[in-house]
C-alpha cells in the first residue's frame, strides 16, 4: 500500500507556494443572481481557474483539496446550502470570516481526471444564500485566499510530491435586496460549522493486485449541512429495498393479529438521534411506522412505512371488519328470505284466484 497523502489545514494555510510553472490559479470570481427579496433564497457560483491542469493527459498536476474564504454580512445573509461537482464540501464560521473546504470525493465523477481519483476541471462551489429581516438595500458576498492543493495526475499520490498553489487575490458581487415588507416569522438553520476542520485532504492510496492497479479515495468530511439519513433500515420478517433518500415503504402482514413491528434502524451520521414511532402498536397509530432522523443541528427526516393488511392497500382507508362482515351477509340473507316469501305468496295468491274463477265458472 502507498504511502498516505494527508495534510492538516494549518500546514496549508502556512506553507509558501511554490513557484511551479505547470499549474497556477489565474483567477477567482463569483457570478450568479444580483438581486435578492427578504426571506427568500438565492444561489452563487464561486470560480477558481486554473492554468496547467489539463483533464485530458496524465502528464499533469490534478486538484485534491480546495481552501478559500468566504466573506458576507452575517446580518443579512445565512448560508443554507451549497454543493461542488466532484468535491465533498463544508463551511467553517469564526467570529470574522467563513471559509470554505472542499476535499475530492470518490464516487462523483464530476470533473475527473485521466486516472479517474483527481480533479482537472476549474473548481466551481454553489453556495445557497437566505436574506434575512434586513433594511439594506444591497450587501456584498466574495471570494479570496484561495489556497489548492495539487499532486500528480496517475502518480503514487505521494506526500512529497503535492504542491500549494494560491491566490490572494478577491473578487466580490454586489446583490440587491428587496424588502416586500412581509414578517420573516422563522429563519432556516446555516449549515456552517463553529468547528474548525482539522484536515481538508482525504486520503489517496494505491491498492494493487497481480494484474491490475485501481486507485481508491477514502474521504475524511461529512457531507455539507446537518446529516439526517438513514445509513440502513430493517423490519424483521419483512423485506424492503431499502435506499437513504426513499421516504415512502410498504409492507403487507401475514398475520391480521400481527400489531408490532420489530424495526431496526441506524443513522448515517453517529451523532443524529433515530426515533420510531408507532412500531409497538401498530392498530393506534392506524398502521403507521414513523422513523424519525434528527441531526445534531436539529433538522428532522422522516421516513414513513406503511402497513397493509391481506394486500389490500391503506391508501383506499377501506377495510372490513369481521362485524362489518357479519351484518353485511345477515342482510343479504334477510333481503334472500324476504324475496322467496314473496315468490311463494305471489304463487300462493294466484292458485288461490285461479280455484275461485274455477269455482265461478262451474256455477
Amino acid at each position: 500500500m502507498k504511502k498516505v497523502l494527508s495534510f492538516c489545514f494549518l500546514l496549508i494555510c502556512l506553507l509558501i507556494p511554490l513557484n511551479v510553472k505547470a499549474a497556477s490559479i489565474t483567477g477567482l470570481s463569483v457570478s450568479g443572481t444580483s438581486s435578492a427579496t427578504v426571506g427568500q433564497e438565492f444561489t452563487l457560483s464561486f470560480n477558481i481557474s486554473y492554468s496547467g491542469v489539463q483533464k485530458g493527459t496524465n502528464d499533469t498536476m490534478g486538484v485534491v483539496g480546495v481552501m478559500f474564504q468566504l466573506d458576507f454580512d452575517t446580518d443579512v445573509f445565512i448560508v443554507t446550502g451549497g454543493t461542488t461537482p466532484g468535491f465533498d464540501t463544508r463551511i467553517y464560521d469564526d467570529s470574522e470570516h467563513s471559509y470554505v473546504f472542499s476535499e475530492i470525493n470518490e464516487y462523483d465523477n464530476g470533473g475527473k481526471c485521466l486516472d479517474k481519483v483527481l480533479h482537472c476541471d476549474n473548481y466551481v462551489a454553489t453556495i445557497k444564500f437566505y436574506v434575512r429581516n434586513t433594511s439594506k438595500t444591497n450587501s456584498s458576498i466574495s471570494i479570496s485566499n484561495a489556497n489548492v492543493v495539487l499532486v500528480k495526475v496517475d502518480s503514487d499520490y505521494e506526500e512529497k510530491d503535492a504542491i500549494t498553489i494560491s491566490n490572494y487575490s478577491k473578487s466580490t458581487h454586489v446583490v440587491n435586496i428587496a424588502n416586500t415588507g412581509s414578517v420573516v416569522k422563522e429563519e432556516p438553520k446555516t449549515i456552517a460549522s463553529n468547528s474548525k476542520p482539522t484536515n481538508i485532504m482525504p486520503k489517496v492510496e494505491s491498492k494493487t493486485d497481480k494484474n491490475k492497479t485501481t486507485t481508491t479515495v477514502a474521504t475524511t468530511s461529512k457531507p455539507v449541512g446537518p446529516n439526517n439519513n438513514l445509513k440502513s433500515l430493517q423490519i424483521e420478517g419483512y423485506k424492503i429495498n431499502f435506499a437513504r433518500d426513499q421516504l415512502e415503504y410498504k409492507i403487507y402482514l401475514d398475520n391480521k393479529k400481527i400489531n408490532k413491528l420489530n424495526v431496526k434502524a441506524e443513522a448515517e451520521d453517529s451523532e443524529a438521534f433515530v426515533n420510531i414511532i408507532g412500531s409497538d402498536d401498530l392498530k393506534a397509530n392506524k398502521y403507521k411506522v414513523l422513523v424519525e432522523v434528527t441531526s445534531k443541528d436539529g433538522v428532522k427526516k422522516v421516513y414513513n412505512i406503511n402497513v397493509l393488511d391481506d394486500k389490500i392497500d391503506n391508501n383506499f382507508n377501506f377495510k372490513l371488519s369481521k362485524k362489518t362482515i357479519k351484518i353485511i351477509f345477515i342482510s343479504l340473507g334477510s333481503i334472500l328470505t324476504l324475496i322467496v316469501l314473496f315468490v311463494i305468496m305471489s304463487k300462493l295468491k294466484d292458485k288461490k284466484l285461479d280455484k275461485m274463477l274455477n269455482d265461478f265458472d262451474n256455477l
